[in-house]
């Protein structure tokens, strides 16, 4: 069982609502470059709009996995502690720079604005706290990092 927020909840859905209208518009195209050749060899168009379809199927058999596996944690169950962990956003400065990640539990490419708990910079950052700094090897190079801040997904 997998645990998530309300607003994550909402994400899922309105993803899948956009993917079921893009998997339905590929089925036209297939269909209708299915009606404009005579041969389904050699129809650059009907693999080109197959292709998408099968992609966006994939997508959506994604989260309706995801979405049959879940329970809806609402925020004012969990203690923020300032400790970095799963459904925080977490500013970093790293080497000089600062950045924002949004931690969360899922390994998908499907969020481009969310990170994994799992992945390498933030896998050593998981239960430290505002103002630690740690040193993390990231693709042979030692980054110096230390958290800014750490809040829930939900405050604006």
């Amino acid at each position: 069982m997998n645990i998530i927020l309300n607003d994550e909840y909402d994400y899922f859905l309105n993803k899948k609502k956009k993917l079921d209208e893009l998997h339905l518009e590929a089925w036209k195209r297939v269909w209708a470059a299915c009606e404009e050749s005579e041969t389904f060899h050699d129809n650059p168009e009907m693999e080109y709009a197959r292709d998408d379809q099968q992609r966006y199927s994939k997508q959506i058999g994604e989260i309706n996995e995801l979405l049959s596996k879940i329970k809806i944690l609402k925020p004012e169950d969990v203690i923020l502690d300032w400790k970095v962990k799963i459904w925080t956003v977490i500013d970093l400065d790293i080497d000089w720079e600062e950045k924002t990640y949004k931690i969360w539990w899922a390994d998908t490419s499907l969020f481009d604005d969310r990170v994994s708990y799992k992945a390498p910079l933030i896998k050593p950052l998981l239960w430290k706290v505002v103002n630690e700094e740690i040193e993390v090897t990231i693709a042979w190079v030692l980054k110096e990092i230390t958290i800014l801040n750490v809040k829930w997904f939900d405050e604006k």
